[in-house]
């Protein structure tokens, strides 16, 4: 029996891609696997995060709900990230429309709200909450973004700000 050389080449070649494929589909899935792990961790620390908030303000503040999403609008806006983080892998513009909302009222929230109301120790917290609210912004900006859902994330802030303006004389202030 004599062999044909051309066909073992063939099929080593063959070989060959599939070893490569499933090398390439191997860190592929490492790639998706570490990407969820980050969301994961982000979107926990939010939803702490957001019920010690729940807790403080409705429990201990004895503030009404108007009043938490008026004046502490960072607890919603960390549930529904949380909420993005996990469900949207897919959805780029979903995830994108979050970003405005993160940076303003995350890294914005770090330099330009009052906290003279607070004690020192819960002020640390919630300027934690800000910081886990940028990094969200920032790994949805390197991760999922999508010029569309920008645009739609700043109409949702100015729609934001005009329910300020309305429902602010409505909510009793928290301090």
């Amino acid at each position: 029996m004599q062999s044909r050389p051309h066909m073992n080449l063939a099929r080593a070649a063959e070989s060959d891609n599939l070893n490569l494929e499933r090398t390439n589909e191997e860190q592929g899935w490492s790639a998706i696997i570490k990407q969820r792990k980050v969301a994961f961790v982000l979107s926990i620390i939010l939803l702490l995060y957001s019920f010690n908030n729940i807790n403080y303000f409705i429990f201990v503040k004895k503030a009404s709900l108007l009043s938490l999403l008026v004046w502490n609008t960072c607890t919603p806006v960390s549930i529904i990230t949380a909420g993005v983080l996990l469900f949207g892998v897919e959805k780029r513009v979903l995830s994108s429309a979050m970003i405005p909302l993160l940076l303003w009222f995350g890294f914005v929230g770090l330099f330009a709200f009052w906290w003279g109301w607070l004690e020192p120790q819960l002020i640390v917290f919630m300027q934690g909450n800000h910081l886990v609210m940028t990094a969200a912004a920032v790994y949805l900006a390197r991760n999922r973004w999508s010029r569309k859902g920008i645009y739609i994330g700043i109409s949702i802030l100015i729609l934001v700000f005009v329910g300020f303006n309305i429902l602010g004389p409505y909510a009793p202030p928290l301090w």
